[in-house]
C-alpha cells in the first residue's frame, strides 16, 4: 500500500520540493521489472490530491503539505483510490484533515 498525500494536478502530484510526478509513473515504477517481487501481488495506491486542470501561475508557488508461474500481466493487481473524480479539487478540513484520508483509515 502505498498513500501519497500532496498537491496535484490532473493525473499529477507534487513531491515535497514541487516537482510534478506523474501518476502513472509511480504505477509503472511499481510494475516494472526492478519490482519483481511486487509482480502478482494486490498494490493499492491511494492519492489524496486535487485533479483540477494545471494552472501555471499556481503550480510553480505549490509546496507540499496466473496459468504460468513465469507469465505475468502488467498493470495487473492495482487498486488505485483517488480523493477526488478528474477536475476536481480534493478538500481537507484546517484543524481535521481530509474527509477522505478519515474515513478511508476509520474503515481499514
Amino acid at each position: 500500500m502505498l498513500c501519497i498525500l500532496s498537491h496535484g494536478v490532473r493525473g499529477h502530484v507534487y513531491a515535497a520540493d514541487s516537482v510534478k510526478i506523474n501518476v502513472d509513473d509511480i504505477k509503472n515504477m511499481l510494475d516494472s521489472d526492478d519490482a519483481k517481487n511486487l509482480h502478482g501481488v494486490p498494490k493499492v495506491l491511494i492519492l489524496q490530491a486535487c485533479q483540477v486542470e494545471e494552472d501555471p501561475e499556481v503550480s510553480n508557488k505549490l509546496v507540499a503539505d496466473g496459468p504460468n508461474a513465469n507469465y505475468y500481466l502488467r498493470k495487473s493487481h492495482f487498486l488505485i483510490c483517488w480523493a477526488t473524480a478528474p477536475e476536481y479539487e480534493a478538500y481537507r478540513i484546517i484543524d481535521k484533515g481530509s474527509l477522505f484520508i478519515q474515513c478511508l483509515c476509520a474503515k481499514m
